[in-house]
């Protein structure tokens, strides 16, 4: 008022084990219908660690990240198949699920051991999968597999490893996507690999590194798909303060 900002506090995140519902009564909304809703978005997870420069996540979360148990995520996956015949599930709407690879693959036997059939997609860094891959073992594929993955989305946001280092922070390497995508592509898995340009100081040569690299990803490969967005600098990210001081963005 009086063309005074007024700045709310900081919220208390609730606990997403003990605090969400998930048992919600999607007869009563006006536009519900057995037969038409097969498949719903899931959350088991809000916020994420890691630290992307072009990410909202680290200004609103402030990188803390929450998750459900696998059991807790296994009740409600039983709960929305066996009420409501979802027959399709995507984990894309939070923001990485597969932080702890474990509790991935716990969820995935889970479900294969209740005897659920379902489809999933979910979003994946490709340091999470590699790390999945390499400390559970040729089982954590097998069990993506039967457990209905149908896609994988990993961000490569570049393949420019000076980009990813001083501009995406992504704290991952090439090397990284180019193993990652191998592997999908030799489980059969289909799988997205999505890249952005338009970013502060990338030269030519830096967008040509990301070109080459599309080109690698896709060559004999046909599991996968590739995306390429334009930047969308989003404020309070360290790309957004970057072009306000570097370039004056407004």
């Amino acid at each position: 008022s009086n063309g005074n900002v007024k700045v709310n506090p900081e919220p208390v995140f609730l606990d997403m084990e003990t605090e969400l519902d998930f048992d919600i009564p999607y007869e009563l909304l006006s536009f519900y219908s057995k037969s038409a809703m097969t498949g719903v978005a899931l959350h088991t997870s809000r916020g994420c660690p890691y630290r992307c420069g072009f990410c909202y996540n680290v200004v609103v979360h402030d990188r803390k990240y929450r998750f459900k148990s696998a059991e807790r995520v296994l009740e409600e996956i039983e709960y929305l198949t066996k009420k409501y015949d979802i027959r399709t599930l995507s984990f894309t709407s939070e923001d990485e699920f597969f932080i702890y690879p474990k509790r991935v693959y716990e969820i995935m036997e889970g479900i294969l051991q209740r005897g659920i059939k379902v489809k999933w997609s979910s979003f994946c860094r490709f340091d999470n999968f590699l790390r999945g891959v390499d400390k559970i073992g040729p089982d954590f594929l097998k069990v993506l597999l039967k457990s209905g993955c149908s896609t994988l989305t990993l961000g490569s946001e570049s393949g420019s490893q000076r980009i990813l280092d001083e501009i995406v922070i992504k704290d991952s390497k090439v090397e990284h996507i180019l193993r990652g995508v191998e592997i999908l592509k030799n489980a059969k898995l289909p799988h997205q690999s999505n890249f952005i340009c338009g970013y502060p100081t990338e030269t030519q040569a830096d967008f040509q590194a990301t070109l080459n690299l599309v080109e690698k990803l896709n060559f004999n490969n046909p599991y996968i798909s590739t995306g390429m967005g334009k930047l969308i600098p989003v404020p309070g990210s360290s790309i957004y303060d970057l072009i306000v001081r570097d370039y004056g963005y407004k």
